[in-house]
């Protein structure tokens, strides 16, 4: 897991470098273009194409592999590497919801992020209705760093599970939402984020 983690990791940086690129190429084709004299006829097609490229890295790199990149680095950040050498079972713990449970951390597959569970400080059921229909269910769970997990597909007796792993590890988890809730876990966030400097 460690494994997919830190290659999920190190491809975000990868695509996050090459997006920023294919910007700045269109940027220099277009005044290329301009200066030179030849951005009549050539100008819209060089420039759709780039342009087109780096909408497809960023939607590659927004939808899979931003979550780990960002994430790894706050691991880094705050000295917490060391969870990268916790070992998962060979098949999800908890099936429905893809996460692999640790002794210290969890896995979660659809992100390829690996979590300790010290670091949550507040989690929550994110119900999602239009028109009085529940669309979506999610755990959400907030991170001592600020970061936000959303674990989709969730079922109750699995999301029971997970809190539980969680609670053992981090006393002071917050549960539920409610603007009281988000008030301490703002406070939380910022004390964590002084004493990390």
């Amino acid at each position: 897991m460690a494994e997919k983690f830190e290659k999920s990791a190190t491809i975000g940086s990868v695509i996050l470098i090459l997006t920023c690129a294919a910007f700045a190429f269109s940027v220099f084709a277009f005044v290329f273009l301009i200066y030179t004299g030849h951005g009549d006829e050539n100008m819209p097609i060089s420039i759709l194409i780039s342009l087109m490229v780096d909408l497809i890295l960023l939607l590659v790199y927004s939808f899979k592999y931003h979550v780990p990149m960002r994430y790894m680095g706050v691991l880094r950040k705050s000295g917490r590497i060391d969870v990268l050498n916790d070992t998962f079972p060979s098949s999800p713990s908890l099936p429905k919801t893809g996460v692999y449970l640790g002794s210290k951390s969890f896995y979660y597959a659809r992100f390829n992020v690996i979590v300790p569970y010290d670091d949550i400080l507040w989690a929550y059921v994110l119900i999602q209705k239009m028109y009085g229909v529940n669309l979506a269910e999610k755990l959400v769970l907030n991170s001592k760093s600020g970061f936000n997990f959303q674990i989709m597909k969730i079922d109750p007796v699995e999301s029971k599970i997970l809190l539980s792993h969680i609670a053992a590890a981090s006393p002071d988890l917050i549960v539920g939402y409610n603007s009281e809730n988000k008030s301490k876990y703002k406070k939380l966030v910022r004390q964590h984020k002084k004493n990390l400097i």
